[in-house]
């Protein structure tokens, strides 16, 4: 049977690891019209996908990375990533480039599967501690947790469930932004926020189950 393929560049084993879950549950769900493979390629580089993708096709590509601080640093090498995500999609290869972000780090969305996290107070500090409550995870650190036994313990208790929780808790985040009078950013069409906690890897994962017929459509 044909598969339908997504393809992804991520920033580290955690996404991939999650990614490999997701396309698992998908592919287990009675729901889904045909099976999927996620082509997930480990890398900051657009070139190194570039190389990889069908010549004979245009095809959208999700780029899932972290705005790890608003230190000019940072916010340079975000806003770079997103030129770069621009470029990129001017290739024949690339039907369109995705963002989905994290600000502050990835774990942020892992948590929105089973807590709310819109509070303008909330830190990426404070992500790992939560992490560990209510995963029950006994963490001794950042690179702990990045094990691969423990992001694979996290996963098991994970269902499509709570994935469908974490996007309308991402959409939460948006309202309570938008109430807060936060401005959201449009550089390339690719729309985000410099306050914290936001995130827009939810309405990526949504796109992805709407195709797939485990989601409805209510736009």
């Amino acid at each position: 049977m044909n598969k339908k393929i997504y393809y992804f560049t991520v920033e580290g084993e955690t996404e991939r690891e999650y990614l490999r879950w997701l396309e698992m549950q998908i592919n287990q769900s009675n729901k889904a019209s045909i099976p999927v493979k996620f082509d997930i390629l480990v890398t900051n580089s657009v070139q190194k996908r570039l190389k990889t993708l069908p010549i004979n096709k245009s095809v959208v590509v999700y780029h899932f990375c972290d705005m790890e601080s608003l230190s000019e640093y940072h916010k340079n090498h975000f806003l770079d990533i997103i030129d770069k995500l621009y470029k990129a999609s001017q290739d024949p290869r690339i039907l369109e480039y995705k963002l989905g972000y994290s600000n502050q780090s990835f774990e942020l969305w892992l948590l929105l599967h089973k807590t709310d996290a819109y509070s303008s107070s909330y830190h990426r500090k404070n992500y790992f501690r939560d992490l560990e409550k209510v995963f029950n995870l006994n963490l001794r650190g950042t690179q702990d947790f990045k094990r691969k036994k423990n992001i694979i313990s996290l996963l098991k208790q994970l269902s499509l469930d709570d994935v469908i929780h974490a996007i309308n808790r991402e959409k939460e985040i948006k309202r309570h932004n938008e109430l807060n009078n936060y401005c959201e950013v449009n550089r390339h069409n690719y729309h985000f926020y410099w306050e914290n906690p936001s995130s827009s890897i939810g309405s990526c994962i949504e796109e992805i189950l709407i195709e797939n017929n485990i989601l409805e459509n209510d736009k």
